[in-house]
């Protein structure tokens, strides 16, 4: 089944439980790498790209809790640069999304053809 979109955008995978206060301190985010270096598109309300809903339904669908996704664009070109973050509403649903990292040819992300195919996901560290 598809995830289900919560107030304010945020993605629970379908079935999910209701979500629990986060983490205030900081977010919960992960760099996400190896995706195609490709012309983007904005959504048609405007809002955002239609490549980090690719992203966030991906993680939505092995039961991560997504806020919210921000592709990495290069403002001259137009192109995504092949990176982008995403922030999740809990520790589990980081975990999870980390534990996807090394994934070889996602389905239903565009992955960077001149590289190996592989999913890269991992914790950003605090600054």
């Amino acid at each position: 089944s598809s995830p289900r979109r919560l107030a304010g955008g945020l993605l629970s995978p379908a079935g999910g439980a209701a979500l629990g206060a986060m983490d205030s301190s900081r977010p919960l985010r992960a760099d996400v790498s190896g995706l195609a270096r490709t012309q983007v598109h904005r959504h048609e309300d405007g809002h955002g790209y239609d490549m980090e809903r690719d992203i966030a339904e991906f993680f939505c669908n092995h039961g991560c809790e997504v806020e919210s996704v921000t592709l990495l664009v290069d403002p001259q070109t137009g192109r995504s640069r092949g990176a982008a973050s995403a922030d999740f509403a809990n520790r589990s649903s980081l975990d999870k999304a980390c534990e996807l990292d090394g994934t070889l040819r996602p389905a239903g992300l565009r992955m960077d053809e001149r590289g190996s195919g592989e999913l890269r996901v991992s914790p950003m560290r605090a600054k």
